[in-house]
């Protein structure tokens, strides 16, 4: 595979020519290889790279737009992961709306609050003691870190929370800005960054949470603060039209470029959070991945059966 792709980006060779005949290509991005009679169906999980070009590294989001609007116009039928991404596709590329559809993500089925003993045995080997609050995700500018961090920060020297600063995921572009911005916050104990975690440690992170925080300015879904639901974990999230289809009533709503709301949020949030754990759980069941299998094999079916 991998020495196909860079054939693949000139567009040769045709699939068919190394699988043979297929009657439809799934991709479940936007990056296909190049097919010939097949039809074709794509996944477009956000258009951030359109939106905010400054949030990735120079020439990739044009790169980018370019293979999208490719995509888009080769597709048989296109997946958007949210009403707000198939809006965003329809915004894009007027021609394709009648293309699209929308296939939500979910948190997997090990999302579910742990015992206490897996809880323990993860915040044992991850040398966490102290009560905390959660990010999980790429640590990059466009999650809109440095907010968070400088929020943290003022409730921890006022006083207002006693809780940590847990910060999992991988380094991303501009995460060098936001481990600067964290500095003081580590240098205290206050601030951790422990980088990328097994799926199997997840839920119990989660589930051991205190509360959790996605304060992204932009996302085609988020999948974190679901999981975080599903895990029973409170959410304070940024004020974004995915999050609200995505979340509804079960995650406290902030203005991400507001300091003084996110603080507000946090503090109001670990002491009285809007829901029950039973309540968020309850919610975040309604997205499954067997629902979305089930939607997506019926979608290629119909793409299948219209085949000239």
């Amino acid at each position: 595979m991998k020495i196909l792709e860079p054939l693949w980006g000139t567009g040769w060779p045709p699939l068919e020519w190394i699988t043979g005949e297929v009657d439809v290509v799934f991709e479940p991005n936007f990056f296909p290889p190049p097919v010939r009679r097949s039809k074709l169906v794509v996944t477009v999980h956000d258009l951030s790279f359109v939106r905010n070009p400054d949030w990735f590294p120079k020439n990739q989001a044009a790169r980018r737009t370019s293979m999208l609007m490719e995509a888009i116009q080769r597709a048989d039928a296109i997946i958007a992961v949210s009403d707000f991404t198939a809006d965003e596709i329809r915004s894009f590329c007027p021609q394709a709306a009648g293309k699209v559809h929308v296939v939500h993500e979910a948190p997997g089925p090990e999302f579910k609050p742990q015992p206490f003993d897996k809880i323990s045995a993860v915040k044992k080997r991850l040398n966490i003691e102290d009560d905390f609050i959660l990010y999980v995700g790429a640590i990059e500018l466009r999650k809109n870190l440095i907010a968070l961090i400088q929020a943290f920060l003022g409730l921890r020297k006022a006083g207002a929370t006693n809780s940590k600063l847990v910060l999992a995921g991988l380094d991303g572009y501009g995460s060098e800005e936001v481990k600067k911005a964290a500095l003081k916050g580590i240098q205290r104990g206050w601030i951790r960054f422990i980088g990328y975690l097994d799926q199997e440690d997840m839920p119990a992170l989660y589930s051991s949470a205190r509360l959790f925080c996605y304060l992204s300015l932009y996302e085609g879904f988020g999948l974190p603060p679901l999981e975080a639901l599903a895990c029973g974990t409170a959410a304070v999230v940024s004020r974004i039209p995915v999050f609200q289809e995505i979340l509804g009533p079960h995650a406290s709503y902030v203005d991400p470029g507001n300091l003084s709301e996110i603080s507000d949020g946090i503090a109001r949030c670990e002491t009285e959070p809007l829901s029950s754990l039973e309540e968020r759980v309850a919610w975040a069941s309604r997205y499954s991945w067997q629902k979305a299998s089930k939607q997506t094999l019926s979608l290629l079916s119909t793409v299948h059966e219209n085949r000239a």
